[in-house]
């Protein structure tokens, strides 16, 4: 599980449980961590208000 955010920090600190969760508090490390673990065919599920601007993260993910 990655979590992004000051409001999904509680959701991270939870979860401690899960093999593999992750808290960031930029988008940026998010997106370096997601690259670099992310294989040709897992499958994402991006969550996030509109304010969140999680399309960022989309877009950061799957460009060249």
């Amino acid at each position: 599980m990655y979590t992004f955010g000051k409001e999904s920090y509680n959701t991270f600190y939870n979860a401690k449980k899960i093999e593999n969760n992750f808290h960031f508090g930029n988008k940026e490390d998010m997106i370096k961590m997601l690259k670099k673990n992310l294989k040709r065919d897992d499958l994402v599920y991006v969550k996030g208000s509109r304010g969140m601007k999680m399309e960022e993260v989309v877009n950061g993910i799957t460009e060249n």
